[in-house]
């Protein structure tokens, strides 16, 4: 290993040790009025309220040659170089600033270079150039047997690098807690347990981006995840959203099987999001145990939605993270169980490829016809909100414009009647479908004798049910008493009512 030590002058850092029990392995700081946090990388022993011998790998953790106080370093990977120049300096920097939202120009204060072929070497105009940027000391590791670091920023501390994450503040609300992954199936997370700036908000610490690259083996790498709190991560409490459920069991003793596949593939677990209470389909806003997120959208106070709704608010918010993990149940073509795994995120390319390699052979066959959309003409009908349409036909209207794909026209009954179904027995579709239901109940109390409401009902093709002094009947009485309705339907049974009323 070579030490080169420039001229430039040395930077003051302030860094404060967070005092946490069993955190006491991490560092909390701030550059440029970033906040970051630093840890020991996962061959260290670090000590957990678990069994500390289990999580204590036997690799040595890779120690560099300064002896100096505490600095920011970042590690430049040469990959076939010999020479280091100038410009393949000034390349390799500003691929990184604009590759990662971790690194920026204060972790200059050290470099060291790995990789390379045979004895690597860094021209004076180089070194003049990280000089210029603030570096003060340089390494170069020749050693091809040892394991070096991954390209990135570092915190050194007792001459060990520690991974620097940058700090987000939750500031819609969106997640239970952030989390410390384990790079293992069978290690241990832990909460992060840093707030934010602002007030009643939960930090989230971010990897860098030029650590774990994806891979053939790892196909995840580098992605960024959050989880929704259904779904079990070893040394972590699940709330479900619920105090009492978060109070009475301890942490998971063991990831879920679906998420493990995310962590053997690279990814990088950030935190878990928030959800309706036991996942039900609940309004968000009721669930009173945790307050419901934020929702981004118009003026920032609307429902969010959903039993996933800190999965939705997460993607919709942050641009920092790549994947949010949600779940979904009982839905036509799906398994009748909890827990079936769904995600989130903004880019297409991302969602085809977790699709591809998380879902696997259960993912259907490609229909190799050219994409149409489908435009229900009566479901739409049904949207009295003409705003509501007006977005909805521009939406359309731009996928056909951008995309050349075709919009079909349709309505659900010519289709019945052009070919209806044999067990139907020649009924029409309302006829066939007036007893049918499905399994999201609503609680409206209304006035059930307006003739208006009971034809609005009956063509809703649900079934009602009217709780009375604590029982429940089945009826088709178009006139019965004021009461507490609760029906089944899709949604648009209670639009409907809600906009007659």
């Amino acid at each position: 290993m070579t030490i080169i030590q420039s001229n430039a002058r040395k930077d003051k850092m302030e860094i404060i040790q967070h005092e946490l029990p069993c955190l006491e392995d991490l560092y909390v700081f701030s550059v440029c009025n970033t906040r970051y946090v630093a840890w020991k990388p996962p061959h260290v022993r670090v000590p957990f309220p678990f069994q500390t011998s289990l999580l204590t790998r036997v690799e040595q953790p890779y120690h560099i040659k300064n002896h100096g106080p505490r600095s920011l370093v970042t590690v430049l990977h040469a990959e076939c170089e010999s020479w280091i120049t100038k410009s393949w300096i000034q390349q390799k920097l500003q691929s990184y600033r604009s590759a990662d939202d971790v690194f920026r120009d204060e972790f200059l204060n050290g470099v060291i270079f790995t990789g390379g072929t045979g004895c690597l070497q860094v021209s004076p105009e180089a070194s003049d150039h990280l000089a210029s940027l603030g570096t003060v000391w340089i390494e170069i590791e020749n050693d091809e047997t040892v394991d070096t670091p991954s390209p990135g920023p570092y915190l050194v501390s007792g001459r060990q690098l520690w991974e620097a994450h940058r700090l987000y503040d939750d500031m819609q609300g969106a997640f239970m807690t952030g989390i410390i992954p384990s790079t293992t199936c069978q290690s241990y997370s832990r909460e992060l347990k840093i707030g934010g700036d602002y007030i009643q908000t939960v930090s989230v610490a971010v990897p860098s981006r030029l650590r774990n690259l994806a891979s053939n083996e790892t196909p995840f790498g580098g992605l960024r995840i959050a989880v929704k709190d259904n779904f079990a991560i070893q040394g972590i409490k699940t709330s479900l959203r619920n105090r009492a459920f978060y109070d009475l069991y301890p942490a998971a003793t063991e990831t879920a099987g679906c998420i493990q596949i995310l962590i053997k593939g690279g990814a990088v677990i950030v935190g878990t999001t928030k959800l309706a209470s036991f996942a039900a389909t609940e309004e968000p806003l009721e669930c009173i145990d945790f307050q419901a997120p934020w929702n981004p959208r118009a003026d920032g106070h609307q429902s969010p939605a959903g039993s996933s709704s800190g999965s939705g608010v997460a993607i919709a918010s942050y641009p920092w993270l790549d994947i949010a993990i949600g779940s979904d149940s009982e839905f036509p073509g799906r398994p009748k169980r909890f827990d079936v795994p769904t995600f989130f995120s903004r880019d297409i390319e991302n969602c085809k490829l977790l699709a591809s390699n998380w879902y696997g052979d259960m993912l259907p066959e490609v229909d190799p016809s050219p994409p149409t959309i489908i435009y229900p003409l009566d479901y739409m009908s049904l949207i009295t909100n003409k705003d509501q349409i007006q977005l909805i036909n521009g939406f359309v209207a731009d996928l056909v414009a951008k995309t050349g794909v075709k919009q079909k026209n349709i309505t659900f009954a010519s289709l019945w009647d052009t070919s209806p179904p044999l067990e139907a027995g020649g009924q029409s579709l309302l006829e066939y479908m007036k007893h049918v239901s499905v399994s999201f109940d609503y609680d409206i109390p209304l006035d059930l004798s307006q003739p208006r409401l009971a034809e609005i009902l009956s063509s809703m093709m649900t079934t009602i049910t009217l709780i009375v002094f604590g029982r429940n009947i089945e009826t088709n009485s178009r006139k019965p008493p004021m009461s507490a309705l609760r029906f089944s339907g899709n949604g648009l049974a209670s639009k409907c009512i809600r906009n007659w009323q």
